[in-house]
């Protein structure tokens, strides 16, 4: 009877998915490529760099190319995220926020936001490697497991709106938004601190613990939700860690 009622869970969670996503692709699967992805940024930098520390949006325009070479144009609102990184980058990593109402009228599937990790130091040579480093720790996870954050790598085109001419060329990638990959995950965010042992899945536990040991990250923890996300499948089955940063 239990494992019939959580079955019915996951089929009446999916079908709600379904029918809320006549159109599956997401801004992040749109952007999804192979290849290196082209995007453009353009707002105040002055701005964005002097009020590192700001939790406020404000206004910026992104745009690119999509799988078909469609270009995509989106009014969307940005600020600084993180919180070691803004003490320690010259160049802030960016929270991107796209309006939901935008995102439907043009096909998108609603998950409004993404991450955006950016180059941090203005030295080229360091902030390329840099970016690359952790992008392909990423990547590196996804080979692991699907219960993981999606990446894609991007080079962005900044353009300061108030000084056209100036412009900057930078790597960076962008982060599938936790609601996009809880979706994909049949789940959903738990903001669970100090959950009890048999609540996690011991083996998603393990690899994730594993992992982290062998890119010798120790910045983490599952007790306290320290760069782990903890995502909770709607069958009730044991909670999955998701690590980042």
């Amino acid at each position: 009877m239990k494992n019939l009622m959580s079955l019915v869970l996951t089929f009446i969670f999916i079908s709600a998915v379904s029918a809320n996503n006549p159109h599956p692709p997401s801004i992040f699967t749109a952007l999804s490529h192979d290849e290196i992805v082209e995007v453009t940024i353009s707002t105040d930098i002055d701005q964005l760099e002097a009020n590192i520390k700001t939790e406020e949006y404000q206004p910026a325009t992104f745009s690119f190319l999509d799988k078909d070479g469609i270009s995509v144009t989106a009014d969307v609102e940005i600020r600084p995220r993180g919180k070691f990184r803004r003490k320690a980058c010259s160049f802030p990593p960016i929270k991107m926020k796209f309006s939901k109402d935008q995102l439907s009228e043009n096909g998108y599937t609603p998950f409004k936001s993404v991450k955006l990790v950016t180059h941090c130091l203005p030295e080229k040579g360091v902030a390329k490697e840099n970016v690359m480093r952790e992008y392909l720790t990423y990547k590196m996870y996804n080979e692991l497991s699907g219960k993981s954050y999606r990446v894609q790598l991007v080079r962005i085109n900044y353009i300061n709106s108030n000084k056209p001419k100036d412009q900057m060329r930078r790597y960076g990638f962008i982060i599938e938004s936790t609601k996009e990959m809880a979706t994909r995950m049949a789940a959903e965010e738990c903001e669970c601190l100090n959950s009890a042992p048999e609540t996690v899945s011991a083996k998603d536990e393990n690899l994730m613990a594993v992992f982290q040991y062998m890119i010798g990250n120790e910045d983490w923890s599952l007790i306290k939700l320290r760069n782990t996300k903890l995502i909770k499948p709607v069958d009730g089955s044991p909670m999955i860690p998701v690590p980042y940063d």
